[in-house]
């Protein structure tokens, strides 16, 4: 094995999808052209609630009796531990059937060679000795799946091979639970066979190997490339890049080829493009975005660290006002101030909004009478979500029939007006 850092599971669909991105990243780490590590507002608060979850199924204490205590670097708020409390109350109600349960669970190298080994969240040892591996994800932006998550395959396998009641012939489950994202349903479980483990298995050290090479090869795609650190400088999606833009901008039919520099065509609307070209740009509209998106922050970063850019400063951003005191203080202080001879009231200092119907699934729905629930959702209106543009191969129904669905066709003797009577 050579010496690069190790594979963790949580980046697995980075080195998976592309074994050179590992030592191209650490190549940049070590010459200083990207920070060492990847932290974020997002991530800060992520550990936070994974060190208060921790707390709670070590020592089986519900995560609203844990509100106010410090974990990690803040203090637990009462929607934290909501969002917490089910992956909690998800590892009691088995734990309560007789399955043992472990949070923060170190998971070491082994099966899958020496640089692949993590921690996982929670595993649950059922009581007939399948195993069940849960991920907790605090994000509410990006929706994660369970079907295809290699991370949670890995850690799947690896808790197998590390823990002594787990039975490897009986396969397992891997579960996420992402309370705090309203696109999926807030726990998604996927069941494993002793087959499938295999062939997953296989394909994991397949990719191993292929860190390893000495010339590995690079995989930019939208999926890979989200999180990678290094796509604002990788060779391999400026190539991708400009070779989207070539199959654009220069299209195999000469007299399709577009006239004038990139800025004129843009200018010139996609009234301007072919119908072939609109599809390449689709196709790669996530890749080609977040790309720009990793130049944008590289070439910020780089101008505070005081290098530069040609044509580009920093400046100041748009000017934003805060009160400096916390919401039930400003509210009091309001309220007590006078406006035509009167106190000013609740309603013009301070805003309310009802909660959503996702919402108050969540935080109701199960809580109350199933009397009570039915009188609060006779009040939802379900409608459709307003179309958007997908690819063909999207699961959802089409928005809009296709034409021939609307406008049948009329056979040669048929009589036009037959709906006259």
């Amino acid at each position: 094995m050579t010496d690069h850092a190790r594979l963790s599971p949580s980046g697995s669909k980075q080195w998976m999808g592309c074994p050179a991105s590992i030592s191209f990243v650490e190549g940049l780490v070590s010459s200083g052209q990207v920070a060492a590590d990847n932290t974020s507002a997002a991530a800060e608060e992520g550990t936070h609630a994974h060190a208060a979850l921790e707390a709670a199924v070590t020592d089986w204490v519900h995560p609203k009796d844990l509100v106010g205590g410090w974990y990690y670097d803040r203090d637990l708020t009462e929607e934290t531990a909501q969002a917490i409390a089910v992956a909690y109350e998800h590892a009691l109600k088995f734990k309560e059937l007789g399955a043992t349960v472990y949070a923060e669970t170190q998971l070491p190298a082994g099966v899958l060679g020496e640089d692949v080994y993590g921690t996982a969240d929670i595993i649950i040892i059922h009581p007939q000795g399948t195993i069940e591996v849960v991920d907790y994800k605090h994000g509410r932006g990006v929706a994660v799946s369970v079907a295809g998550n290699t991370q949670l395959q890995i850690y799947l396998l690896l808790a197998l091979d590390h823990i002594e009641e787990a039975n490897y012939d009986m396969g397992g489950f891997t579960t996420i639970i992402q309370p705090r994202c309203e696109v999926n349903d807030d726990i998604q479980q996927l069941g494993y066979t002793k087959d499938q483990l295999d062939e997953i298995k296989a394909d994991i050290l397949t990719a191993v190997d292929a860190v390893d090479l000495a010339e590995p090869t690079f995989g930019p795609d939208a999926e890979v490339c989200r999180w990678c650190r290094a796509k604002a400088v990788c060779p391999a999606l400026t190539d991708k890049a400009s070779s989207l833009a070539t199959q654009v901008f220069e299209p195999v039919v000469p007299e399709q080829k577009l006239q004038g520099s990139l800025p004129q065509v843009i200018a010139a609307g996609p009234e301007a493009l072919t119908d072939d070209q609109i599809a390449i740009i689709l196709d790669h509209e996530s890749l080609i975005r977040d790309w720009i998106s990793a130049v944008h922050k590289y070439a910020h970063d780089k101008i505070v660290a005081g290098g530069t850019i040609p044509r580009w400063k920093i400046k100041n951003g748009r000017k934003s006002r805060s009160w400096d005191l916390d919401d039930e203080e400003m509210i009091t202080l309001l309220r007590n101030k006078k406006a035509d001879g009167k106190k000013l009231g609740l309603e013009t200092v301070s805003t309310r909004k009802v909660i959503s119907p996702a919402q108050a699934e969540k935080k109701i729905k199960g809580k109350v009478t199933d009397r009570t629930w039915k009188a609060v959702s006779e009040h939802i209106i379900e409608s459709l979500g307003s179309p958007v543009l997908a690819p063909a191969s999207d699961p959802r129904p089409d928005a809009v029939p296709a034409a021939e669905d609307v406008f049948k066709a009329v056979g040669q003797d048929a009589n036009p007006l037959a709906f006259l009577g």
